[in-house]
């Protein structure tokens, strides 16, 4: 899944997803018949992964408009918690092979009676026997294009005009908009406990072993760069960091993935990879510069602290 959010699909290869799991060519071979088994495999794990969790938090309430407010809140949070599940749900899927576009279309099709519930449960003849696919149909949209146009994450904050979109072909105009705003309330609420949460997590944030090596420097420099320059390309990266010979930024672009320290998404074809901190790649980066901070208010054998080298 990684090699597929970071690389897209043009850009993976046996060799490359080798190499991110630590296997060899002849186990790959032993999993799956080729390349495009094991893109297909990822596919259908994500997907079925978020239309589960959608389709779990909808079957725990007893009213349809509060499945339908569970289900929309249940996939973006898990889209705004990870990146890489985003990308591979709303981008790459769309850009596989027949197969996985139809695995997909399935996938969504599952999602439809749920909404279809619609008109028993609030009792209505509203809604065209399609409404239920559009809708579907529409939120995936919607979702695809924000991520592509950087306009998210955060996807949370979609959350009352999605369900708008959902429960409008079902319900009475004041009605929606009750629903509407009872989800955004409950989009603030979520995002209030995200922001609240977050000074304890800084407070907590522990500097992985790894970049503790004075041997590390370059890592710890990448980290700070990113955090002030998000979206970066591995050109950017190299000259923010000093660093001149592309394939060792790759490299260690690639090992703070694998760290879950960042993600490299896909810009499209012809177009650079983009990289960005994780949650956590955020609060290590906050600890690092709290660190350099102290390190250089303390140090009284120089004018200037060595440390600040890689800042």
């Amino acid at each position: 899944m990684q090699i597929l959010a970071e690389r897209g699909m043009r850009g993976a290869t046996v060799a490359r997803v080798i190499a991110r799991a630590g296997v060899s060519r002849s186990t790959f071979y032993a999993l799956f018949e080729d390349l495009e088994s094991c893109i297909l495999a990822a596919v259908q794990q994500v997907l079925s992964q978020s239309a589960g969790r959608m389709s779990a938090a909808f079957e725990r309430e007893s009213i349809w408009q509060d499945g339908v407010l569970a289900a929309v809140a249940a996939l973006l949070i898990s889209l705004d918690r990870e990146p890489l599940l985003a990308r591979v749900c709303l981008v790459e899927s769309l850009a596989g092979s027949s197969d996985v576009l139809r695995h997909r279309a399935r996938v969504l099709a599952t999602l439809n009676p749920m909404v279809a519930m619609g008109r028993e449960q609030v009792q209505t003849l509203q809604g065209s026997e399609l409404a239920a696919e559009a809708s579907v149909a529409a939120v995936a949209g919607i979702l695809h294009n924000r991520l592509v146009n950087e306009e998210a994450p955060p996807f949370i904050s979609l959350l009352g005009e999605l369900v708008g979109l959902v429960v409008t072909p079902y319900l009475d105009p004041a009605t929606v908009l009750r629903e509407k705003e009872r989800a955004d309330d409950m989009a603030r609420a979520l995002a209030e406990e995200c922001l609240s949460k977050a000074p304890s997590l800084l407070a907590n944030a522990q500097i992985p072993a790894g970049l503790r090596r004075p041997g590390a420097y370059r890592a710890r420099s990448c980290i700070i760069f990113l955090a002030t320059n998000p979206g970066s390309s591995n050109k950017a990266v190299a000259a923010g960091i000093g660093v001149s010979h592309l394939g060792q930024v790759s490299g260690l672009l690639a090992r703070l993935a694998n760290a879950g320290l960042l993600v490299k998404q896909s810009s499209g074809a012809g177009r650079p990879n983009a990289s960005r901190l994780t949650v956590l790649g955020e609060s290590v980066a906050e600890a690092l510069n709290d660190t350099l901070v102290n390190d250089c208010r303390d140090s009284t054998q120089s004018s200037r602290c060595t440390d600040c080298s890689y800042r």
